[in-house]
């Protein structure tokens, strides 16, 4: 039943949303393109200029959202962090996987004889 001239079933954001990814993921084709021809501050730019306009843009109506929507647009802004990380997949922070230190020790420990590690085989 229409109410002014407006239908309740296309007041749906689902049309809207699908677009907006599929544009979303061309850009971010587009941007990372462009990795090496520019330097790592102005990718880190359009990205941010990509987010601004596109998924920041009157974010405001996405709030009614579903948590499945919401995801698809959280996908869409995984990807354009990692490509501003230079990860094409997700192997943890680069940040963080700088800090790891194996601990190498010189000496040999009093339990090393002893076998108390068990190793696990994945079945």
């Amino acid at each position: 039943m229409p109410n002014l001239g407006v239908k309740r079933s296309s007041l749906s954001l689902d049309a809207h949303l699908r677009q907006l990814t599929c544009s979303s993921f061309f850009c971010l084709r587009n941007i990372e393109k462009l990795r090496a021809v520019v330097s790592k501050t102005e990718l880190e730019l359009a990205i941010h200029a990509f987010i601004s306009s596109c998924l920041d843009y009157c974010n405001s109506l996405l709030t009614c959202l579903s948590k499945t929507a919401l995801n698809q647009l959280q996908t869409v802004q995984n990807v354009a962090a990692r490509l501003s990380t230079k990860s094409l997949a997700w192997s943890g922070t680069p940040y963080l996987v700088d800090l790891i230190q194996t601990d190498s020790t010189s000496r040999s420990l009093r339990s090393s004889g002893q076998k108390l590690l068990v190793v696990l085989v994945p079945i």
